[in-house]
């Protein structure tokens, strides 16, 4: 490891003693401000709750912070030593969070009536392609990322507060797989956890962190064939890219333009005929996924139909979606 790498890594925050100290006070902080609070019997038993799930909330993001520094460790291959005091600190943190959850439930059971949760019918089962338990017929994700958005999508669509609501859902979307199930009950039942905290750890336990590079991975591999409408192509590809999360760049945007270049050269060359035209109108564009994806609507498509699929009743939408195409795009000059 080089000496600037080797300073990067000892500068990084959480692990040295300095930092280490901060976080110790600002957590003895959110408990005193709590233990102060319950040791006046005489104060409200809401005013209580409130406190603790402030504290809880903070307790929250602390150790978050802490899991991405971890990460950050870990990529920078950091010395051992600083990897065992992040992981000490992650459990002092962890231990006192616990604490604060407990301290919670035994109010929260004296003051306040369990909500009423309607469980939405549409919910998904958090299931990814090879899965064992995996049920037939119902959908499969490709990483924990795409299943977290669509539960997130369901539970906007029946006005569900996700923090009053995300434990009895998740149920439902994990009682087919017993692994699952398992990990649920000691992870995060019962532990009063916001959403965030607990869409974070889900996605700790089924690898969030390297949804990314998943979705590169596909982005390399995406190819258009010949008979496949480019426009629809593009679509595809910023929705993948997007997916991957990954700031958009003019390297990309060639990568998408190299795709297809193979059997979709003319509609390369209006593409960057478009953005040629643009720079002589001091638009000065810059050709990466999100620019190719605003302006290939407005292409001109002339493609080929593959003829056992144009004439299979099963596979009719291939002549469909020319016919649209060719009537609802404008060709350029």
């Amino acid at each position: 490891m080089s000496a600037q790498s080797s300073e990067s890594v000892s500068s990084a925050p959480f692990v040295n003693d300095a930092l280490e100290n901060h976080m110790d006070i600002e957590m003895d902080s959110i408990t005193s401000d709590v233990m102060i609070v319950t040791s006046d019997e005489s104060d409200n038993n809401h005013n209580i709750i409130k406190s603790l799930k402030e504290a809880i909330v903070a307790s929250e993001s602390t150790l978050i912070r802490v899991l991405d520094e971890y990460k950050q460790l870990l990529n920078r291959v950091a010395d051992a030593n600083d990897l065992v005091q992040n992981e000490n600190l992650y459990q002092r943190i962890k231990d006192r969070l616990e604490n604060l959850n407990e301290q919670l439930r035994s109010y929260t059971n004296k003051t306040e009536k369990p909500i009423t949760v309607v469980i939405p019918r549409n919910l998904l089962s958090l299931q990814f392609a090879g899965d064992m338990d995996a049920i037939k017929g119902k959908n499969v994700f490709e990483t924990i990322d795409k299943f977290v958005d669509r539960f997130e999508m369901v539970l906007h669509q029946h006005r569900l507060v996700p923090d009053d609501s995300w434990e009895a859902c998740l149920i439902t979307s994990l009682q087919h797989s017993t692994e699952r199930c398992d990990w649920f009950q000691e992870t995060l039942m019962n532990k009063q956890y916001k959403w965030n905290h607990a869409k974070h750890l889900l996605k700790m336990k089924y690898s969030g962190d390297q949804s990314q590079s998943v979705y590169l991975e596909k982005l390399y591999d995406m190819k258009p064939s010949k008979w496949e409408n480019p426009i629809r192509f593009v679509e595809k590809f910023y929705s993948t890219f997007k997916s991957a999360g990954a700031p958009d760049s003019v390297a990309f945007g060639t990568m998408l333009l190299k795709s297809l270049a193979k059997h979709h050269g003319d509609f390369v060359k209006q593409i960057k005929s478009t953005a040629a035209s643009d720079r002589a109108h001091d638009r000065s564009p810059i050709i990466d996924v999100t620019y190719i994806n605003n302006i290939a609507p407005r292409m001109h498509v002339d493609y080929e139909v593959d003829d056992h699929k144009k004439h299979s009743n099963r596979n009719h939408y291939y002549q469909e979606d020319k016919e649209i195409s060719a009537s609802c795009h404008l060709r350029l000059d």
